[in-house]
């Protein structure tokens, strides 16, 4: 399966070239990324003046443009909190390294960057390469959250998903698993975009413990609007009917405005009986900044998923 790491691919020359290509026609980009070459004006630190601040620099540079794109790497989300108010109405942020991948890469550790957003704000996080594309055409406010790890180019060339659906095709809010075998009468799980992978692999070792489930990937966490959580498809609201239990798996921190916005979007589903388990990563057990080991220490790989519902 081919597979990349989105952090380091949007950081680069080669997106840019690639979002060019692909006719997207953002008036311009905001940025920490010192990129090399572009056909798209940049405003970066190193093309500010000396005396300027960065955000002063930004807020003179925004004015007159429709369609801004902002990328993230080091700063934080909260440090465009001063230019919310004059952000157009198709702004776009790509916030990269975010949650437990931004302790070694962010100014600040940055596990609650969903609470920082715009109000008028869609959430997203991506499924693979062609998802982000998908995303970046979107119209409105729009905020794209890309932790540090690698992405698939496309989920349907994982040997597990093998079926193409043409309406899947053109586009995933929300992708049912239980049409790839993943299904069961235990447990419902709904995760965020960019853990698709290792919920799935949590999908064979929850089979193999003969704890069959339901399984449910979003691209969307807000809809236009921070009260609007998750979009609850008919097909997730009759397998909560049947399983009464949900397994909430991101890359946050859990909060007691999550979990009420939660609430309110189950009640709004008609959904007031269910129980919700948060599976977010354990930082509090973090003591390494490596790639290769970040998801484990957090129990927020298979593994770690696995027996951490199995204790429930």
């Amino acid at each position: 399966m081919e597979s990349l790491h989105l952090t380091s691919y949007i950081a680069s020359d080669i997106f840019l070239w690639d979002i060019k290509e692909k006719d997207l026609h953002f008036d311009a980009i905001f940025t920490d990324v010192e990129f090399q070459q572009s056909e798209i004006p940049v405003f970066s630190p190193r093309n500010k003046l000396v005396d300027d601040d960065l955000l002063s620099f930004w807020r003179e540079s925004l004015k007159s443009l429709q369609k801004p794109l902002f990328i993230l790497n080091n700063l934080n989300i909260w440090a465009l909190k001063p230019l919310f108010d004059i952000l157009p109405s198709d702004t776009v942020i790509i916030n990269l390294n975010v949650g437990i991948w931004s302790i070694s890469r962010k100014l600040t550790f940055e596990w609650n960057d969903l609470l920082e957003i715009p109000d008028n704000f869609s959430a997203y996080e991506p499924l693979d390469l062609m998802n982000l594309f998908q995303q970046l055409e979107s119209t409105g406010g729009i905020y794209i959250r890309i932790p540090h790890q690698d992405f698939s180019v496309s989920i349907f060339n994982t040997p597990d998903i093998g079926i193409i659906d043409a309406q899947v095709l053109d586009r995933i809010d929300m992708l049912n698993l239980k049409w790839y075998g993943y299904a069961g009468l235990h447990w419902t799980i709904l995760s965020s975009g960019a853990n698709f992978g290792a919920v799935l692999q949590l999908g064979d070792f929850l089979q193999k413990a003969s704890r069959d489930m339901d399984i449910f990937i979003t691209e969307k966490i807000f809809d236009g609007t921070k009260s609007d959580f998750f979009s609850f498809s008919p097909e997730l609201i009759d397998s909560l009917h049947q399983t009464k239990k949900l397994f909430i798996v991101m890359d946050i921190k859990p909060s007691e405005t999550f979990h009420n916005r939660l609430l309110t979007a189950l009640r709004n589903a008609e959904l007031a009986d269910i129980a919700i388990e948060w599976l977010t990563p354990s930082y509090e057990h973090l003591t390494t900044v490596l790639d290769e080991y970040t998801r484990e220490q957090a129990e927020f790989d298979a593994g770690g998923l696995l027996d951490r519902i199995l204790k429930i």
